[in-house]
């Protein structure tokens, strides 16, 4: 096992002394990598990030992803796979919803997503 791959499984402290799947040490090399990337590219480019008015907020909800993302397969892992499935549809959700707000207008995409998430809540709240 490579150390980024064991760098997933020790901050997690998941046990790297099992018999590990190789697709599921890829996929704890792939999410390290991604993150390892996206953390890379915001520091080359905070300068200009800091002045975007939505960076803060879709770089919050890339960090939830990102752990939405690493809980599946860490639930998985540990043999809880009705977590992991719930967990694994929330992080699609939450990819697909950093997608609509990150594309184009995001500052109106961003307040267009918490327009519907407040309207969701409050539908939801009444019944």
């Amino acid at each position: 096992m490579n150390e980024t791959a064991e760098r997933f499984f020790k901050n997690r402290c998941i046990s790297t002394e099992m018999d590990l799947n190789p697709y599921v040490v890829q996929a704890a090399e792939l999410i390290e990598l991604a993150d390892d990337e996206v953390n890379r590219l915001a520091e080359k480019n905070i300068d200009r990030l800091q002045h975007e008015v939505a960076w803060s907020i879709l770089h919050d909800m890339y960090k939830k992803c990102h752990e939405f993302t690493s809980g599946a397969l860490a639930t998985f892992l540990i043999a809880h796979i009705g977590s992991a499935e719930a967990l694994c549809r929330t992080a699609v959700e939450s990819a697909v919803n950093l997608h609509y707000a990150s594309c184009g207008d995001d500052v109106g995409n961003v307040i267009a997503y918490f327009r519907n998430y407040i309207a969701t809540e409050r539908g939801q709240n009444k019944t």
